[in-house]
């Protein structure tokens, strides 16, 4: 297995690191079932994808190390992939909120013109 599951980078031993992955899995996909928000799905995934690096399944030489080259590349675009997704959707929060106050304001003036 690659140097990396091997190194400090990985504090937690396996059974910690598996119970960490199923609560947040649990808890992220009870928020993506509860928000429908693009990026909770992505984040699954990419926290699913860690245990690649903790497992203790010994892959010898090049299959080991090609393994964790793929696993490395496909984290990298998950994780981008979360980042743009969860901008996508502050920003167009904030415009929701926006449009929802301006429609408020509107209202309220409505009500005092009637007056």
């Amino acid at each position: 297995m690659s140097h990396w599951a091997e190194s400090s980078v990985f504090p937690l031993g396996l059974i910690p690191h598996i119970i960490f992955v199923l609560i947040a899995v649990v808890y992220i996909g009870y928020r993506y079932f509860k928000y429908r928000k693009g990026y909770q799905l992505s984040l699954i995934f990419f926290v699913v994808l860690t245990l690649l690096y903790d497992s203790k399944v010994s892959l010898e030489g090049s299959v080991g190390n090609t393994v964790c080259i793929i696993g490395s590349v496909v984290e990298i675009i998950l994780f981008v992939l979360t980042l743009v997704l969860g901008i996508k959707s502050f920003i167009s929060a904030s415009k929701e909120a926006k449009e929802e106050k301006t429609a408020e304001e509107n209202k309220q003036e409505e009500k005092t013109e009637n007056v």
